[in-house]
């Protein structure tokens, strides 16, 4: 992951805990054995649901989780905790400096219209 460059939202999981309300937005680069990245929002809410296009604005913790199976340690989640921006709030200035997004991959919750009539 890297500050400044835009991701596609794979899930938003969001919920109220005694801290007060969170939001974890997952992201998975394409192809099947790739992780997914748990992205902790700070800036609650963030505008972002499923499918959603965001940047990366800030990261303040990075937190690699691993498990031991059957003696062995094992690759566990990725937890991220930062600020993010949704794409349609950035200005044609900062649109310009993204890298191109990556759809690959990304599985719409809902059907378009070409699906309808194809």
């Amino acid at each position: 992951m890297r500050v400044g460059q835009a991701y596609v939202a794979k899930a938003v999981k969001t919920g109220r805990s005694k801290n007060g309300p969170y939001e974890i937005v997952i992201v998975q680069s394409p192809g099947k054995a790739q992780p997914k990245i748990g992205i902790s929002v700070t800036n609650v809410p963030s505008g972002i649901g499923p499918n959603g296009v965001f940047q990366l604005r800030s990261i303040r913790s990075v937190m690699h989780r691993k498990y031991k199976k059957n003696g062995k340690w094992v690759e566990g989640s990725v937890t991220v905790k930062g600020k993010i921006k949704p794409l349609v709030q950035l200005t044609p200035r900062e649109l310009d400096k993204l890298q191109k997004v990556n759809y690959e991959g990304v599985e719409t919750t809902f059907p378009s219209l070409e699906d309808y009539f194809s």
